[in-house]
């Protein structure tokens, strides 16, 4: 019984968002290497709160650094993305904004910006076949409300020129 006063009283001294891990499906609906099939969130934690967030994305097509690398020499060329709403509708009705941050992936490192696009910290990040993930620390982020995200990607065919862009999901937020 004590156990289970203390979860309970742990639980609700945490902030909103900080539960369990959310996976989520996306449907076979855009060309290209980068198209999105699952997108993932999970809190990453120590001994009493997570101290990491962690986000998982997983494409239908596979694709390897090199191509990546490639496409990229085309503007936004091979780009994976996580828009972040820390704070809310109530600041973003005040700022006119929704976006409080964008966590990029990147081959070796996760770039966290502020709305201006200013460098705020930096995370993890790894490749495995058609899954990538991005782990950044909580403390980099002010986070006021439940945590709203979604995951974008963009890719270029140098072949083509053509670009395609997806988006998990397709419309509103994970929250």
């Amino acid at each position: 019984m004590k156990r289970l006063i203390a979860a309970i009283a742990i639980a609700a001294c945490l902030p909103a968002g900080l539960g369990n891990a959310v996976t989520t499906s996306d449907l076979d609906d855009v060309g290209g290497p980068l198209d999105i099939r699952h997108v993932s969130f999970d809190n990453v934690g120590g001994d009493s709160a997570p101290v990491r967030l962690k986000f998982g994305i997983t494409t239908y097509g596979r694709w390897s650094v090199k191509r990546c690398l490639r496409a990229a020499e085309m503007e936004d060329g091979c780009t994976i993305a996580i828009t972040l709403d820390t704070k809310g509708r109530a600041a973003s009705r005040k700022t006119g904004r929704g976006v409080d941050y964008r966590l990029v992936w990147g081959l070796q490192v996760c770039r966290l910006l502020d709305e201006g696009s200013h460098l705020v910290g930096q995370g993890i990040s790894k490749k495995n076949g058609s899954t990538v993930s991005c782990a950044i620390r909580r403390s980099k982020l002010d986070i006021r409300r439940k945590i709203r995200w979604y995951v974008h990607t963009t890719w270029a065919s140098p072949q083509t020129g053509r670009y395609s862009t997806d988006y998990a999901p397709d419309a509103g937020w994970y929250g």
